[in-house]
């Protein structure tokens, strides 16, 4: 399968395996992105990481404490996944690129938001190769990574 193919509900049940177990203040992070028929069914999925860095993720939002809201504003999942690969300002699809070029925006946006949203990938592993086993852990066998 294709990254470009995974499915999000996929993807949500993947985040959890990536968790570095971070320990720290508790966040939610929501995210709302482009429906995709077959793929993204719902445009409000979140993120919600506890004290001990274990992650929760699903359909909807989520209000719990302090919540950030990821806007993809261009590219929907596929600007996620990159980010998944390339992390904070790890290269092209990196999360600080993407912000740059306008593919995503951060509610509410001010400094403090932004460092706490940088927090994210303390939290999480990227990089191809743990997406790769966290999806198919989930029973998505990635094979294509170049989209």
């Amino acid at each position: 399968m294709k990254l470009s193919e995974v499915p999000m509900d996929k993807m949500m049940q993947a985040l959890p395996k990536l968790s570095t177990g971070l320990a720290g203040d508790p966040i939610v992070f929501n995210l709302v992105t482009e429906v995709e028929p077959g793929r993204v069914p719902s445009p409000n999925w979140h993120m919600a990481f506890d004290a001990a860095g274990a992650i929760c993720c699903g359909e909807g939002h989520k209000g719990d404490g302090e919540t950030i809201t990821f806007q993809l504003l261009q590219g929907g999942m596929g600007t996620m996944l990159g980010f998944m690969l390339d992390g904070l300002n790890g290269g092209p699809r990196s999360a600080m690129m993407s912000m740059m070029m306008g593919k995503i925006g951060i509610s509410p946006f001010n400094p403090k938001a932004v460092k706490k949203t940088e927090s994210f990938f303390k939290r999480v592993t990227t990089g191809e190769e743990a997406l790769k086993k966290a999806l198919a852990e989930c029973g998505c066998e990635v094979d294509n990574f170049d989209d």
